[in-house]
């Protein structure tokens, strides 16, 4: 058996990436990750997504808006548009956006 399955199923169907934060698991392999991103739920079905694949989720895109992600125990942190975000880290709560005020240098 394989010490790096902490789960005792080998894959689940979906992971809540808030629910596993709180109770302080790793999320694993599963065939969706559900998301929190400001007051939507939204899933994906890969760990490793960008944060312009989470903006559009939602249907906001990074020319009108900032996207935070928020880490049990670690606050926040800004996302850029096209950093990857692995959705198997440890401790990853949720997303939130807020309107950019300036345009952040953006021609």
């Amino acid at each position: 058996m394989s010490k790096e399955i902490n789960n005792s199923e080998e894959e689940l169907e979906i992971i809540d990436l808030e629910e596993f934060a709180k109770e302080g698991r790793k999320p694993g392999k599963a065939k969706f990750y559900r998301v929190r991103i400001d007051h939507e739920k939204k899933k994906f079905s890969k760990p490793i997504v960008t944060g312009e694949e989470i903006l559009s989720s939602v249907n906001k895109s990074f020319d009108e808006y900032k996207l935070f992600q928020r880490i049990k125990g670690q606050g926040k942190r800004k996302i850029e548009e096209h950093q990857e975000i692995d959705l198997t880290e440890k401790g990853v709560e949720r997303f939130t956006t807020q309107k950019q005020n300036v345009k952040d240098g953006r021609g």
